[in-house]
């Protein structure tokens, strides 16, 4: 009989970072991600979507949160309770 054995690396915590664009949130959501942590990241414009995407390994999800169009914060307001 031989046993195998299967390092697991779950990801199953997740935070809400916002302002991962700004130069201490962008290397803070890397940071938390090569811990293990599911990471939902805001930030300003597209183009920092696709910049901050480009450095991940798959378990960042970078949202676009403008502060001077909350009208457009629809991904940020889903009721937690109905």
């Amino acid at each position: 009989m031989r046993l195998v054995f299967f390092r697991i690396h779950a990801h199953r915590l997740s935070l809400v970072i916002l302002g991962a664009d700004s130069p201490l949130g962008q290397p803070l959501v890397l940071d938390l991600e090569k811990r293990g942590y599911i990471v939902i990241a805001s930030v300003a414009t597209p183009e920092a979507v696709e910049s901050l995407e480009r450095q991940t390994q798959g378990y960042v999800k970078v949202l676009v949160l403008d502060p001077y169009e909350v009208w457009k914060m629809h991904c940020f307001s889903i009721p937690f309770f109905s």
